[in-house]
């Protein structure tokens, strides 16, 4: 079974997350392309100490749309991430996906609040898609995680966390 995922974490507005390019040195930026094409910081990058297993790849970062800790509601930002998507699902190639969308919060908070948390978000995201869908009902679960899953590399209260994953496989397949 072919399996496409994308990473959709809704809602933006984090500042300060990734660094400047500028104050990286070439031997971070090396570590980061490694870390990019291999999907893990290698073992001889971990040793400058410099928090590059924290540290997001762009092509990932580019992936993910983030909430505001608390937050459900989805900004401008995350609309338009939301709506490009949508358009992808519409094409040919695409318009026999079904959808599984998967919420998550950090950890700040209780376990049970979180688990709430993150189902609101997996709707929030359910809502907006399917009035952009030709076809909702090929959104076929929509659950939260809670805190239960950490981004690998992420501290389980990093605001990475706060995600919806858009699951996608081809609907015809059992």
């Amino acid at each position: 079974m072919t399996l496409l995922r994308l990473f959709v974490c809704v809602m933006v507005v984090i500042s300060g997350l990734s660094r400047p390019a500028a104050t990286q040195s070439l031997t971070e930026v090396d570590c980061l392309e490694l870390e990019e094409q291999l999907g893990v910081v290698p073992r001889a990058c971990q040793a400058l100490g410099n928090d590059l297993a924290n540290t997001m790849t762009p092509s990932l970062r580019e992936s993910l749309v983030f909430f505001r800790k608390g937050g459900t509601q989805l900004d401008s930002a995350a609309r338009e991430q939301l709506s490009k998507i949508a358009k992808i699902l519409e094409t040919p190639p695409m318009q026999q996906a079904c959808l599984k969308l998967v919420g998550h919060s950090d950890s700040f908070g209780s376990a049970t609040a979180n688990l709430r948390l993150s189902q609101r978000r997996a709707q929030a995201v359910s809502v907006y898609l399917s009035d952009k869908m030709s076809e909702p009902s090929r959104i076929k679960e929509v659950l939260g995680m809670g805190e239960e899953r950490p981004i690998q590399g992420f501290d389980a209260g990093a605001p990475e966390n706060r995600r919806v994953e858009i699951l996608v496989k081809d609907c015809a397949l059992p």
